[in-house]
């Protein structure tokens, strides 16, 4: 077959993780449990969404925590709904692209009564002052925090974003500080 199509037939290994074959189901049942590094291993980089910032309803912004709005297809693989730490990407519309921390929030936000109830990843970008609308966005979910949770009100919600920021500021901390002794590590 070769010599009559152009084409050579190699046969190879699949690559694993753990004791397990990769595979498109197992790097599924990893997203769908909320196991954000063992997906990113088997993926060779984090699971993301990623499009052009939308308008929300600006909750966010009333109780100090703006955030980025996407709303992903129906056909995307969905991780629980919850709050993750992120990585947020931005391309600008000029062609610079910069990263940032972030927090994302991927469900239906129970506490905000709307009238849809879609699907959004709303993400609140750590260190950041300014308008993306319309800028195109990737969010990559590093790690899994906390499941999604309906407060009382908001005055308990913004508590438990505050304590969550927090927990992420210590979480990219402890990144930073990992990322370093591996680097310092490989230049030994």
């Amino acid at each position: 077959m070769k010599d009559a199509y152009g084409y050579e037939t190699r046969l190879v290994q699949k690559d694993r993780f753990g004791d397990q074959d990769i595979s498109s189901t197992l790097i599924r049942s990893y997203i769908e449990a909320g196991r954000m590094e063992d997906a990113a291993a088997c993926l060779g980089t984090p699971y993301f969404f990623s499009g052009v910032v939308s308008h929300g309803n600006a909750k966010g912004r009333t109780i100090g925590f703006p955030t980025l709005n996407l709303y992903p297809p129906r056909e995307k693989i969905l991780p629980p709904f919850g709050v993750y730490y992120s990585l947020v990407m931005v391309f600008r519309k000029d062609g610079t692209q910069r990263t940032y921390q972030g927090m994302t929030d991927v469900g239906k936000k129970p506490t905000v009564r709307e009238k849809t109830k879609k699907v959004s990843v709303e993400t609140f970008v750590y260190d950041f002052a300014g308008d993306l609308y319309g800028e195109e966005i990737r969010v990559e979910l590093l790690t899994f925090e906390r499941p999604e949770m309906k407060f009382a009100d908001f005055q308990k919600l913004q508590l438990r974003i505050q304590a969550d920021v927090a927990a992420g500021r210590e979480f990219f901390r402890r990144r930073r500080e990992q990322d370093q002794e591996h680097t310092a590590e490989r230049t030994d």
